[in-house]
């Protein structure tokens, strides 16, 4: 028997905020004459078969008759093997059409009325609004549309970036609205074959298996018809002399083939070819390196300061100018005389104006730190001050004594790390940090093997932490990833990296330090601080937070990490890694995994939770039926183990960071801002069945906030709406590496960080490093931020 989606509550009476104006980016979807609002939908069926993956033969075929085609279905759109009308014809005759020397059959037959709250409605209007986009020549790229025309050129790194836009439709509790964000495109000038032959110059190692490395997972452009592909393979041993078979039976080499089709001559006839694979049909697409480009930023560039300083003045627009472009570009559909014409065909008007609705602005309480002299715990307002990070920089909420801890570092770094113990002593002197002299192992060079014995020999579950201080920049320091695996594997010991760049060009040392206090407090399981008043902690209250990593080139295999907080202040942590594989889903992995959760909180607390909140992240909205179907009866299977089917009530939230939603404050006379932090918007732009909300929980220091997307998808606490925001809203201000507050609450932060501490490590000497059982069993701190 499926379950069923939790319902969005009946309103709530309470008032916990203020009530705030706000703008979106949504605009009405509508039809002008409301007696023709239905829509038709047929399928055509092609004689001889036309492939799926053909759709442009299909598309020919279908307007060479399109003017007999009219006189029964009126204007018509034609997608797939499907066409949409406003027409209703149930009997329609066969039809003959002529493409390319070869007869076909057209058969069109009558599906369905598509209803107003029908998902095939929006699939009709997606395709609808994608046809104006193309008419005004934009150019799509993967989902979103992008205008060549109006490319900004970064010459000096080689780089245009495409202006553009993502939209979506959505069925909301106000009917169906169009979604619009801006968005941008990063295409690189140089072709793929160009970064080959620059791999080749600087590879030391196997050569094939770096071009791999570099390139598989990436996306393409080609130069002829600005296609865009994913790369799925590079296979070396083709031709480009080699032949494949044409559509109409024919033979012909890739070169012939490029040169006869789009005029391309090829002039490296041995480089290797890109795979690409069909999702859909399997069939492989052969491209040429020489005729592609890359698409987005490698990691390399993301770490020029200079290239991001640039590309954030292109693409970081303020938010009265980002209203604007997305209006323009529905005034645009208005100025073009096509897609004037083919909205009054269709009898259809897009809103210029953006839909405007009421939220609420709730305050997130009170940070709570250490005692003072006076034995009282020092507290300050959230909402009202605006220097934590100096505020922070006292005692801490618990601060476990560091009686046990080492530092190692390399001989042209000893000074580096003089300078950092001179200034992590006063840090911890200004905290009220108890920490003794640790013991120093100075590192001849940095071979891996030298630093590994170093550790096995001289480490075990006694020492708290230790520091290692390495050479290299940020994403680059070469030992630092196979350190992370053995400390986190084999020699369970809560570790910090600095890297010796970081310490000595002198610059903010004492705020870095800071910062690694708090996190090493973190790490063995103290508290750095709290927030009072949590909803729904008058009972006990376990935090959950789930996140599930997919790409871990170990073929079918994914990695679930979860947290559990085992304290009702939500500070202290359990957590647990586990290797699953891809096809199962989580199913029988979470179940051990929650039994072990509440095993762990009953432990620490003599009772069971009587609340179980979940906080789930990577979870589309066409996968909340898994969550439902597979995932909650394994959670409940582990409640059944404990006995707790009567005590225990879950809620099971799902969160979604990565949205096209915006959201902004018209409250400025002058102009239009971003929402405060705590803004809450739960109608107006919330799904029709679903219980959700939006929730801006952090300053955006350049451009536009992102609200997050929270969806409750079980629910059987059944406590007032309200304090599931106050309480979402809280957790975002309990991340130990940040002084404020961040996008998502702190349990499903900190699952994300360990699911990526695992997962971004499974290559080297340790296969996929799971987390020694000593962190779970003994320290139970956030030893993974």
């Amino acid at each position: 028997m499926e379950l069923q989606l939790a319902k969005r509550p009946s309103p709530s009476t309470l008032v916990m905020g203020k009530k705030v104006k706000l703008l979106t980016n949504y605009y009405r979807f509508n039809f002008t004459n409301p007696k023709k609002n239905q829509i038709f939908k047929y399928t055509v069926k092609f004689t001889p078969e036309i492939p799926d993956n053909s759709r442009k033969i299909r598309n020919k075929v279908v307007n060479a008759i399109r003017s007999q085609l009219q006189e029964y279905l009126g204007f018509f759109i034609f997608m797939g093997n499907c066409l949409y009308s406003l027409e209703n014809s149930p009997e329609i005759p066969k039809h003959k059409s002529e493409y390319d020397g070869i007869s076909y059959e057209l058969e069109i037959n009558w599906v369905q009325y598509i209803g107003e709250m029908d998902s095939d409605r929006l699939i009709f209007y997606k395709i609808f609004f994608n046809s104006l986009l193309k008419k005004i020549k934009y150019k799509q790229i993967g989902r979103n549309f992008f205008n060549p025309n109006q490319s900004v050129s970064l010459n000096q790194y080689n780089l245009e970036v495409w202006p553009g836009f993502a939209s979506s439709l959505h069925m909301l509790q106000n009917g169906v609205m169009l979604n619009v964000d801006i968005c941008h495109k990063v295409i690189r000038t140089e072709t793929v074959l160009k970064l080959i032959e620059d791999i080749k110059k600087n590879c030391r190692g196997d050569l094939r298996e770096e071009i791999k490395k570099t390139l598989i997972g990436t996306t393409v452009m080609t130069i002829y018809n600005k296609r865009t592909y994913k790369v799925d393979d590079i296979e070396f041993n083709k031709s480009l002399y080699d032949t494949f078979q044409q559509e109409d039976g024919t033979e012909i080499t890739y070169q012939d083939y490029f040169r006869k089709k789009y005029s391309k001559n090829i002039s490296d006839p041995n480089q290797p070819v890109i795979v690409n694979v069909n999702q859909k049909t399997g069939n492989q697409i052969i491209l040429i390196p020489e005729l592609c480009q890359m698409t987005g930023l490698s990691d390399s560039l993301r770490a020029n300061f200079n290239i991001m300083k640039e590309m954030s003045s292109i693409t970081n627009s303020d938010a009265t100018k980002r209203v604007e472009e997305c209006k323009n570009l529905l005034e645009m559909f208005k100025r073009n005389e096509r897609c004037r014409q083919e909205m009054e065909n269709w009898q259809v008007e897009i809103s210029h104006s953006p839909v405007e609705i009421s939220g609420q602005k709730i305050n997130a309480g009170n940070l709570v730190m250490g005692k003072n002299d006076s034995g009282v715990r020092i507290e300050f307002d959230l909402e009202t001050t605006h220097d934590i990070d100096r505020k922070i920089q006292s005692t801490m909420y618990s601060q476990p004594e560091i009686k046990k801890w080492g530092i190692f570092y390399s001989d042209f770094d000893r000074k580096t790390a003089i300078q950092f113990l001179e200034t992590l002593e006063k840090c911890s002197q200004q905290f009220k940090y108890k920490i003794l002299k640790p013991r120093e192992f100075q590192m001849k060079g940095t071979r891996f093997q030298d630093w590994e014995q170093a550790i096995r020999e001289n480490l075990d579950g006694s020492v708290q932490a230790i520091v290692l201080i390495l050479p290299g920049q940020k994403g680059k320091a070469p030992l630092y990833d196979d350190l992370k695996k053995l400390l986190l594997k084999e020699v369970p010991v809560p570790s910090q990296v600095v890297l010796s760049n970081t310490i000595s060009r002198g610059k903010n040392v004492r705020s870095i330090c800071n910062k690694i206090l708090i996190q090493i407090c973190a790490k063995i399981g103290g508290e750095p601080w709290a927030v009072n008043d949590m909803p729904f902690f008058d009972k006990p209250t376990m935090i959950c937070g789930m996140d599930v990593y997919h790409k871990t080139g170990t073929g079918s295999k994914s990695i679930l990490a979860f947290t559990a907080s085992i304290n009702q202040r939500a500070t202290k942590y359990w957590s647990c890694a586990k290797v699953q594989d891809e096809g199962q889903e989580i199913s029988n992995t979470l179940e051990s995994v929650m039994h072990e959760a509440l095993s762990e909180f009953q432990k620490k607390n003599g009772v069971a939770p009587q609340n179980l909140i979940i906080y789930r992240d990577g979870v589309g909205d066409s996968q909340r039926s898994i969550v439902i179907n597979f995932e909650l009866p394994q959670i409940q299977q582990a409640i059944k183990r404990h006995n707790l089917e009567e005590t225990t009530k879950v809620m099971i939230i799902l969160v979604n960071k990565r949205i096209n939603q915006r959201l902004f404050n018209t409250d400025h006379p002058q102009k239009i801002c971003n929402p405060q932090p705590g803004t809450i918007v739960d109608s107006g732009i919330v799904q029709k069945d679903s219980y959700d909300f939006f929730l801006v929980s952090q300053v955006a220091r350049v451009g536009v906030v992102s609200p997050t997307h929270y969806v409750v998808v079980y629910d059987s606490i059944k406590e007032d709406a309200q304090q599931i925001q106050l309480l979402t809203y809280k957790l975002c201000y309990t991340y130990y590496n940040v002084s404020g507050s961040i996008k998502v609450p702190a349990p499903v932060q900190y699952a994300h960080r360990l699911s990526n501490l695992i997962g971004d490590r499974v290559k080297g000497h340790f296969g996929v490093p799971i987390p020694h059982e000593h962190f779970g069993k003994n320290i139970q701190g956030l030893y993974f931020i």
